[in-house]
């Protein structure tokens, strides 16, 4: 296997895109996947086109973010590529809408276009859900009851850089909004870790009223009271940036913290 890399900083979304493509492109032969990671500020149909230009028939899948990881440190406005070929490489991709109201649905239609496009028995599979959805558990639980454990899994949601607008997941068929795009690699190793570097602030809270992913109390007191007063007082309408930067941390067993954002405040302080 080679893997070639390249970024652009130039403002022109497709001249980004192209200049980028051709930096991975450069070392290696014909691509046979292409990681294709944006971020918000650009016209990313026109970013995609200057892609596709330069990567002949290679799928493609990719994502936008908060920034992209360079060599020069995160970019905060930027386009990256990765490029993957090989003899032995094989790759197939696929994208759904992605249905909050039917997410373990959208997740087992995924994972059936992935199966049916596969040349080998196992692989690494890469997934991009929009990160603004509901129900993204429920979706990788459809994926895997269909795929299974013959495969790894890794991914992350697409964000817009604390805008809460629009995100945006990429296959070389196209560009769009509210889907989950996703990838199956095999013919090469991938290792996967997962880690964080959050640290707990203050004494633990108790979820004492709950519904669904809807917490109402924390310590038996209004929810966002008690997160408001743990950072010190926040205004309501920059709570989705706070969430972001101030996540719960749930314990497991072994005392390691599960990550989860809150995204929303109600009317009603839940």
């Amino acid at each position: 296997m080679e893997a070639g890399e390249g970024y652009s900083r130039c403002r022109s979304s497709r001249e980004a895109g192209e200049e980028a493509a051709r930096q991975a492109l450069r070392k290696i032969g014909r691509p046979v996947i292409t990681f294709l990671f944006t971020t918000e500020g650009y016209k990313q149909d026109e970013v995609l086109e200057g892609v596709l230009s330069q990567i002949g028939g290679s799928r493609l899948i990719g994502a936008c973010g908060a920034g992209i990881i360079t060599s020069e440190g995160v970019l905060e406005e930027g386009i990256g590529v990765l490029a993957l070929s090989g003899e032995e490489v094989s790759a197939v991709s696929a994208r759904m809408e992605f249905s909050p109201q039917r997410p373990c649905e959208t997740g087992r239609q995924l994972g059936e276009k992935l199966l049916a496009g596969r040349t080998k028995p196992s692989g690494t599979v890469v997934i991009f859900p929009d990160g603004l959805v509901s129900n993204i558990a429920e979706m990788l639980r459809g994926l895997y009851d269909v795929m299974g454990p013959d495969f790894q899994y890794v991914g992350g949601g697409t964000g817009d850089n604390f805008q809460f607008r629009q995100t945006y997941q990429f296959t070389e068929t196209g560009v769009a909004s509210g889907s989950v795009a996703a990838a199956l690699i095999s013919g090469c190793s991938f290792c996967v870790g997962v880690g964080h570097g959050w640290s707990p602030v203050g004494s633990p809270l108790i979820i004492t009223k709950a519904r669904g992913k809807v917490v109402y109390e924390l310590d038996e007191r209004q929810a966002f009271a008690v997160y408001s007063e743990r950072l010190g007082g926040i205004a309501r309408e920059r709570f989705p940036e706070y969430g972001l930067r101030h996540p719960f941390g749930i314990a497991d067993a072994s005392g390691r913290f599960m990550i989860r954002d809150p995204l929303q405040v109600r009317v009603d302080g839940s």
